[in-house]
């Protein structure tokens, strides 16, 4: 048997076995730490699997894809510049389909009803618009009534206004 000393003065080094306790609480402390802040950062971003985030920027999509606009003017004397969604734009904020309110005058009824530049028309009365063609003949063939109501979407919610038709 050998007899050196140890570190500890007992006389004798008795057999050493290695103890992986440590590393197994310290893996453990820092996996917990990595589900941890995975997890916030995910909350953070408000994160969805169901949603794709958009590889490239608006500007670099609108490089690639370039799209002409048609813009409608004045529909039903509402103050309205109207154009299609575009399918870019679509895609990267992940809107439903509908018909996009360019300008709208500030002294209009629609305006004072609520609607806004930036808003996405998606029906008028009970006729779904998907596009500008569709959105110009309900507009027609509702310009006689006296009301007129719009369902719009913004910012994630859809909601629907009436607007009196002078």
């Amino acid at each position: 048997m050998n007899h050196q000393p140890n570190t500890y003065g007992t006389g004798c080094d008795p057999e050493k076995k290695r103890s992986y306790r440590s590393l197994i609480l310290l893996l453990l402390l820092s996996s917990a730490a990595i589900h941890a802040l995975t997890f916030l950062y995910l909350k953070s971003r408000e994160y969805r699997p169901d949603r794709q985030e958009p590889t490239l920027s608006l500007e670099e999509l609108s490089k690639e894809h370039p799209q002409e606009v048609t813009i409608a003017q004045d529909c039903c004397g509402l103050g309205l510049q109207l154009s299609d969604l575009n399918e870019m734009q679509q895609r990267y904020w992940s809107l439903p389909d509908g018909v996009f309110v360019e300008q709208i005058e500030a002294t209009s009824s629609a305006y004072a009803a609520g609607l806004r530049t930036g808003d996405l028309l998606l029906q008028i009365e009970d006729r779904t618009v998907a596009d500008l063609e569709a959105c110009l003949d309900a507009f027609e063939d509702y310009c006689g009534e006296a009301d007129l109501e719009l369902t719009y979407y913004r910012d994630g919610q859809q909601s629907s206004i009436t607007i009196p038709l002078d």
